[in-house]
């Protein structure tokens, strides 16, 4: 939603600092990262 919001110039952009800011946090973690998901669905 926010790259089709912004335009492909500016979400280039902004695909950088996220990225960058990716590249410097990531290495210093002592552990991996997961994730879970969870779904349901529901009928009434």
């Amino acid at each position: 939603m926010m790259k089709k919001g912004l335009g492909e110039e500016l979400w280039r952009e902004k695909e950088k600092l996220a990225l960058a800011w990716l590249e410097e946090t990531l290495p210093t973690l002592k552990g991996p990262l997961t994730s879970d998901a969870w779904l349901g669905v529901g009928v009434k």
